[in-house]
């Protein structure tokens, strides 16, 4: 009906008694099955830009609906839009939208934007008592200290917080420093990260050979515990350090990832986790670059989310200094927020890079959980992937059902020095999971006789 009418010549621009056009219908009544549509209004001249009486723009209206990809289309219809998404992100902030405020970040959105009130939006994320959007926002660049006209400051409004609650956000707006943004952003160990979006990633999911039980991986554990049990946040295992203070495990990702958060789950009672820091390094021994405090605060839950700039690494060391008056410290769970190199390298490969936020906002962030919504992806087009791109990631998929080793070390190392006519002790190596390929072992003939 609507191409229909605009056919003959419709105005996309009349608007009702309320001072709605058909954009701020629509954002309202679409689906995104009916996005092809909303296309069709903006390309026959609907503004995006006119007000109804309650001075909402239909970008505003797409907020309030929660519909991130309606927002894509009109910021990436009129660049100069997000110039004027004050009251946009005020409502996202509000009610604790994150994808929407995440689609005007990808869009160069100032997270400090502000109206003649000073307000911004993360005054209204605290005061809101949105916990994840006050993170969100930290984590692009919010500045905590900004004051409104009355005076009031983040830090101040979140002092005004049932202490209940207080701790949470008084933890994320005192020890979260603002990041920068990422576009031409050189991680801590050196690795340009150019390209990669500037937002919170979706957890990663843990694998099995990420941490080890021997004693490069973890500090003294007791018998009858596993550092392993920390790869299940979702299971009611824990990990039992001996130690009641400088406990720590390190994490091998086998590949690059970049991480910007972690997740840990500590335990009802006086062992649970206080303070400690995030380390990384180049190498599993070592040496360690410290890039985040943290203070662990006991809740219901016992979660406790963290970030920090963006950065690519390998290894990752989870240092606890001490609890809270334990004998020991044991730790649920611990999970990483960032997303796998692999999959940024592929949809370079494939010229698909321009869907990695896309992938990212539907939780997709590794190879494998790409493979596992192959079957959505491509039957979701107008979601994931323009109808041009639809072979190139069939073409992409198709590589992921043949892996590649990408790594091998190894687990037991040969003897470096042996006695002539003795066998030698057994020796092995690991390399990706799943993978099968037959490797060869070479003889290097640098024999000394003693």
């Amino acid at each position: 009906i609507v191409e229909l009418l605009l056919q003959y010549c419709a105005n996309p621009n009349l608007y009702n008694q309320f001072g709605k056009t058909a954009l701020h219908r629509a954002v309202v009544s679409y689906t995104n099955e009916n996005i092809d549509h909303f296309q069709t209004l903006l390309d026959a001249g609907a503004d995006p830009n006119i007000q109804d009486r309650n001075q909402r723009l239909p970008l505003d209206e797409a907020v309030i609906a929660n519909k991130p990809d309606m927002m894509e289309v009109l910021l990436s219809h009129d660049r100069t839009l997000v110039q004027r998404a004050y009251r946009a992100a005020i409502i996202a902030s509000r009610l604790g939208h994150n994808k929407c405020l995440i689609t005007l970040f990808n869009h160069g959105m100032d997270p400090n934007i502000t109206d003649q009130t000073q307000t911004t939006p993360l005054h209204v994320a605290v005061r809101s008592l949105k916990l994840s959007t006050v993170q969100l926002l930290i984590a692009n660049g919010a500045n905590q200290n900004i004051a409104n006209n009355r005076y009031e400051t983040a830090l101040s409004i979140a002092e005004q917080i049932h202490p209940d609650q207080r701790r949470n956000f008084m933890n994320i707006l005192v020890d979260s420093p603002p990041t920068t943004s990422l576009k031409s952003h050189t991680s801590t160990i050196g690795k340009n990260i150019e390209n990669i979006p500037s937002n919170i990633y979706p957890l990663l999911h843990n694998h099995k050979n990420w941490t080890m039980e021997t004693d490069e991986y973890r500090s003294q554990t007791a018998e009858s515990s596993s550092v392993q049990n920390l790869l299940d946040i979702s299971n009611q295992t824990y990990w039992c350090s001996t130690q009641s203070n400088n406990a720590w495990v390190t994490y091998d990702f086998k590949h690059e990832h970049n991480i910007n958060g972690i997740r840990i789950i500590g335990c009802g009672n006086p062992s649970t986790p206080k303070n400690g820091h995030i380390d990384v390094s180049n190498a599993l021994n070592g040496p360690w670059l410290k890039v985040k405090d943290f203070t662990c605060f006991p809740s219901e839950e016992n979660k406790n989310d963290f970030f920090f700039p963006s950065l690519i690494t390998r290894f990752i060391r989870v240092f606890i200094l001490d609890n809270y008056g334990g004998d020991d410290i044991r730790i649920q769970g611990i999970a990483f927020f960032g997303v796998d190199m692999r999959l940024v390298n592929l949809l370079q490969e494939y010229g698909l890079e321009n869907k990695l936020n896309t992938l990212l906002r539907n939780g997709i962030n590794d190879p494998e959980t790409l493979d596992e919504n192959r079957d959505e992806i491509l039957n979701s087009s107008d979601k994931y992937l323009h109808v041009n791109d639809h072979f190139q990631f069939i073409h992409l998929t198709e590589s992921l059902k043949s892996p590649q080793l990408t790594f091998l070390e190894w687990h037991n190392p040969p003897q470096t020095t042996v006695i002539a006519g003795e066998k030698l002790q057994t020796f092995s190596v690991v390399g990706d999971e799943g993978i099968t390929d037959r490797v060869k072992l070479e003889e290097q003939r640098n024999i000394t006789y003693i």
